[in-house]
């Protein structure tokens, strides 16, 4: 999984409206081609995406929003906001949200 896959299904396969629907397929299709992705996230696997705006935009999405589509209705849907939070934060900080595009897609 990269970064600019993240980014282009957020972005470019799906709606504005479905990114805040409770939706069982899309979930179940978040689950199924992120998952491992998530996982991997949670565990601070994906630190290397954290060198380019884009990469940490990504890593913040897989753990801010498709943890709630992965866990729905569960504390473990949750669990990752400490730490999209901070990488947030940190791309602010940064000034990195300046280089990311207004609406990206890929």
């Amino acid at each position: 999984m990269s970064p600019q896959s993240v980014i282009h299904f957020w972005f470019s396969e799906l709606t504005p409206q479905q990114h805040f629907v409770k939706d069982v397929a899309l979930d179940e299709s978040i689950r199924t081609r992120f998952g491992p992705t998530l996982e991997a996230a949670a565990r601070c696997e994906l630190s290397p995406w954290r060198a380019t705006s884009e990469g940490r935009l990504a890593e913040i999405l897989v753990l801010g929003q498709f943890s709630r589509n992965v866990y729905r209705a569960t504390a473990r849907a949750f669990a990752q906001d400490a730490l999209a939070l901070a990488l947030a934060q940190a791309l602010v900080a940064r000034g990195q949200d300046h280089s990311l595009p207004p609406s990206p897609t890929h």
